[in-house]
């Protein structure tokens, strides 16, 4: 009878411990997952949302830094940024801020990375960062 109880007790614990990691996986996005890698494409990148440029966004800061494009040719490419921030940091004094969905989940929502690409004073490029 007690090695039946202990199996049961172990049995039931098992079936906790793989649901609920089980559902910390699906609901939270663990172990976080990149979305499936793309080419960057101008027109692709400003028609589509979040999704599509965290597809592209690899590409897109390779692209950046191999190109090193000005303001203004970054607005053609990219189009208009959702933010734009004003800083003296790193030697750039404008970043202009994309944000990408790389596929992390928190409670369901989705946590947007973001792109920056910082620009001097003369609207030249600077470089380009990334966080979240």
């Amino acid at each position: 009878m007690k090695i039946v109880a202990t199996f049961l007790s172990g049995f039931i614990l098992a079936v906790l411990l793989v649901g609920g990691a089980w559902h910390i996986s699906s609901e939270y996005n663990l172990p976080r997952r990149l979305p499936t890698q793309i080419p960057f494409d101008s027109q692709q990148w400003k028609e589509g949302g979040s999704g599509v440029k965290g597809q592209m966004h690899r590409d897109a800061i390779r692209f950046l830094e191999t190109e090193r494009p000005s303001k203004s040719r970054i607005i053609e490419l990219f189009g208009p940024s959702g933010y734009q921030e004003s800083a003296n940091l790193n030697g750039a004094d404008l970043y202009y801020i994309y944000q990408v969905d790389l596929g992390q989940r928190i409670g369901g929502k989705p946590f947007l990375d973001k792109i920056g690409i910082a620009f001097h004073d003369d609207g030249s490029y600077s470089h380009t960062t990334k966080w979240d």
